[in-house]
């Protein structure tokens, strides 16, 4: 700063001007020397170390970008989605036809947190079409499993809320959900899947005799009725003949609002002979 002052030897009594000397313009910074010097592609006159951190934190996010992309394209080639869960509802029709459908998909670090996406995912690779389930300890199995049944479960919140209100046009059943990842359907695609089913049909597919009434909606969905058939017996001896509850094979229950219908939509499982006189068809879960 410049202070104004008057000087007592000066006669014409003119102003005199005493300025503190300024400080030194304050150089470019190197990041803008180093543009400068790169668009005339001329690097002299620069430290090397500077210039090497400057280049590599250019090259950086390019190189993270470069390598996700990769990463992606390789996934796609290889058919592998393990990023995303897939919820998807197995079922057999009125006509005893098997089918399945889908109830939902979304990112897999929407379900579960880092930690759990991290061990799923891991787990996912070593997936076998022997041993279709994704091979967790205990209490990972457990909390997974109990994640995914709470998002499907939320699908049902109204027709809970309508029960607990005392209605009585709603239906429920158990249902039992699988954590797989094998290639599976026409597009053998790789996905972490959580598979969903009724209770009562998963021990049904079990029995060689009832499975053998059962036909595909589609020849394509082979794949999937073997795979289905697989778990049903996997079940059967891990459940059912130890009469012991499986974490891998959680069981949940859903519940839907529905109303009349004059058609005969009866449970397959149990026949017309032993279905209630008020016959009910269920609305989408």
């Amino acid at each position: 700063m410049c202070n104004e002052i008057q000087s007592p030897n000066v006669a014409d009594e003119k102003m005199v001007l005493e300025c503190s000397r300024e400080p030194e313009m304050l150089q470019t910074s190197f990041k803008g020397q180093f543009i400068k010097k790169v668009s005339k592609m001329d690097l002299r006159g620069l430290d090397t170390r500077d210039v090497m951190i400057e280049l590599g934190l250019i090259a950086l996010p390019l190189a993270v970008g470069a390598t996700g992309a990769w990463m992606n394209a390789r996934r796609w080639q290889q058919k592998k989605f393990l990023e995303t869960m897939h919820y998807s509802l197995n079922t057999v029709s009125r006509s005893k036809k098997f089918a399945f459908r889908t109830l939902g998909e979304e990112t897999i670090s929407k379900v579960l947190p880092t930690e759990g996406v991290r061990r799923v995912q891991k787990a996912a690779e070593h997936v076998t079409n022997e041993n279709p389930i994704i091979n967790l300890d205990k209490e990972t199995t457990w909390l997974v499993n109990n994640a995914i049944a709470n998002q499907i479960s939320a699908d049902c919140s109204q027709a809970f809320i309508a029960r607990d209100l005392g209605s009585t046009d709603v239906i429920s059943t158990w249902y039992i959900t699988m954590l797989t990842a094998e290639p599976t359907g026409i597009a053998n695609m790789k996905k972490i899947r959580a598979m969903v089913i009724k209770e009562d049909l998963l021990k049904a597919l079990s029995d060689p005799e009832k499975a053998k009434s059962i036909s595909l909606e589609n020849p394509g969905y082979k794949i999937r009725w073997a795979l289905m058939q697989k778990l049903a017996n996997m079940y059967n001896e891990e459940v059912i003949a130890t009469g012991k509850q499986n974490a891998k094979f959680f069981r949940f229950e859903l519940c839907s609002l529905v109303g009349k219908c004059d058609s005969a939509a009866y449970d397959w499982l149990k026949g017309p002979e032993k279905q209630p006189e008020l016959l009910v068809r269920y609305k989408a879960i």
